[in-house]
């Protein structure tokens, strides 16, 4: 005949095997949440970078009154990843911020040559005030977002 297993060892088994079960279920919740923290510290690196581009872009229109077509495509490969990392609301502001810095660097390259001279094209007049009246509604415009880049981006910049 077989060896017959005490029923104390039995139980002392079954209380080994759900303690190791219960603490691997543990480390594996604990391991969940570690990796969770570092995914959402990962995609926060990630929106404050896009966050930092669009302030970049406001401190070049403070400085300098104006964009380049240069300073655009800086911002616009700068905010790609916008699509994956944040709300579409954000994702549309972003959208409208290169659209009208776009508009801004036309107007200026209109009244400007490279050299920052008066372009002798455009003649002193009416052309002349309707295009620089269009680029201080501009310049104003991006001067009164600058306060609301803040407050959009807010919700997806806060640690948890």
């Amino acid at each position: 005949m077989g060896y017959i297993m005490p029923i104390e060892y039995i139980v002392i088994n079954l209380i080994l095997a759900a303690a190791i079960g219960s603490t691997t279920v543990y480390i594996a919740y604990q391991q969940y949440n570690i990796n969770r923290a570092r995914l959402n510290y990962e995609a926060y690196d990630r929106r404050l970078k896009i966050y930092q581009s669009a302030r970049e872009l406001f401190n070049v229109v403070g400085q300098h009154g104006t964009v380049r077509y240069e300073d655009m495509r800086t911002f616009y490969s700068d905010t790609q990843e916008a699509d994956f990392l944040i709300g579409t609301e954000c994702r549309e502001y972003i959208n409208q911020l290169y659209k009208e810095g776009i508009k801004l660097a036309q107007l200026n390259k209109e009244m400007y040559l490279e050299n920052g001279q008066p372009n002798p094209r455009l003649p002193s007049g009416e052309e002349r005030n309707a295009i620089a009246d269009a680029h201080d509604q501009l310049l104003t415009w991006f001067i009164n977002e600058e306060e609301k880049l803040k407050i959009r981006f807010s919700p997806y910049l806060r640690i948890e």
